[in-house]
């Protein structure tokens, strides 16, 4: 899908500058069960 690849793209980014809290909201928005599974970071 599309929208998972460019939010896979983001989150390398924000990876790579430390960004945890731009990491997990893209986490919540490609994978919206995501929090349901704990955050696994």
């Amino acid at each position: 899908p599309e929208k998972l690849n460019s939010g896979i793209e983001k989150l390398k980014e924000a990876a790579g500058i430390g960004d945890k809290e731009t990491i997990i909201k893209i986490l919540k928005e490609i994978i919206p069960n995501y929090t349901n599974h704990g955050q696994k970071i």
